[in-house]
């Protein structure tokens, strides 16, 4: 079975949030992050999988604060997230991610404003 479109969002390590709805399979996730993927954790405030590059900052990728300040319960304090992160709905029963509700996309985007 194909794996469904789902909206999703990509924050930019500038800040930027984007909205997106599309199949996201994993070549697309590594086209996204701009390479292998890792899981981090899953943020406190908002039941999501967020997804970045591997080697993000052996390849000297930007920092994304905004995505850190997500999984920071979950990070040492010094540590930090780099490049692209895809921010998705939970998988679902079949492993496939799921889409964003409305209410978690503002949760990330709220934590712009914070």
């Amino acid at each position: 079975m194909a794996s469904p479109e789902v909206r999703y969002l990509v924050i930019e390590p500038k800040g930027t949030i984007t909205a997106h709805e599309a199949i996201l399979n994993t070549g697309d996730a590594q086209d996204i992050v701009g390479g292998d993927i890792e899981i981090l954790p899953e943020p406190a405030d908002v039941e999501a999988v967020l997804i970045c590059n591997e080697e993000g900052k052996r390849q000297g990728l930007e920092p994304n604060w905004l995505a850190t300040r997500l999984i920071r319960h979950a990070i040492r304090t010094t540590d930090f997230v780099t490049g692209n992160v895809i921010v998705a709905g939970l998988p679902d029963g079949e492993g496939n991610l799921t889409s964003l509700t409305p209410e978690q996309e503002q949760r990330v985007r709220d934590l712009d404003d914070a």
